[in-house]
């Protein structure tokens, strides 16, 4: 069968046609290559938390939600300006907090840039020049040059490295997210 597939005059592409066979065989490839992404699908890890308190809540205690920005200041309800400056001091000079934010605007930075990927890359100039001479020097001549240029590229995510950066990037950004303390502070 495969001979009289091979020696067939139906299946065999003519020389004249042998650059369009290979272009469509390869556009073939590259539509079935493009389906596909390299690498498994970005999962959140599953946290387990408990549902409730393990014991009872004395003491006046209630189990209400608490608004966030009482909660970031805690130290102010107990009404003491030195405990207040300490504070605010400690949290001021605190390397590891200005390292955290730092830390959390780079994975910010990053993902911005990779996701900037995604799109086409457009480059416009332009500039005129106008040059003169003078009727003592010269012949007294003014000339302008004008010249304007533009270009245009789009890398194709064909394998879909690009999205896997991007997921990577996102997940990096989401942990910087949850280590930054600073996060309480302004949240």
């Amino acid at each position: 069968m495969i001979d009289y597939l091979m020696n067939n005059n139906r299946f065999r592409c003519r020389p004249k046609c042998r650059p369009r066979c290979r272009f469509a065989g390869l556009l073939l490839f590259t539509l079935l290559a493009s389906c596909t992404t390299v690498g498994p699908d970005y999962k959140k890890p599953d946290r387990a938390s408990p549902e409730a308190w393990v014991g009872q809540l004395e003491g006046g205690l209630t189990q209400q939600q608490l608004d966030p920005e009482t909660l970031s200041q805690w130290w102010k309800s107990l009404g003491d300006p030195v405990l207040s400056g300490f504070v605010e001091r400690a949290i001021a000079a605190n390397l590891d907090l200005r390292t955290a934010e730092a830390q959390l605007c780079q994975a910010r930075a990053q993902r911005g840039i990779i996701g900037s990927t995604r799109f086409p890359t457009i480059d416009a100039e332009g500039f005129a020049i106008r040059t003169g001479s003078s009727e003592n020097t010269g012949a007294g001549s003014t000339s302008e040059l004008y010249s304007s240029s533009f270009d245009a590229a789009w890398e194709l995510d064909i394998f879909g490295g690009r999205h896997r950066a991007l997921e990577a990037a996102e997940a990096d950004f989401q942990a910087a997210r949850k280590r930054d303390v600073m996060c309480w502070f302004r949240c």
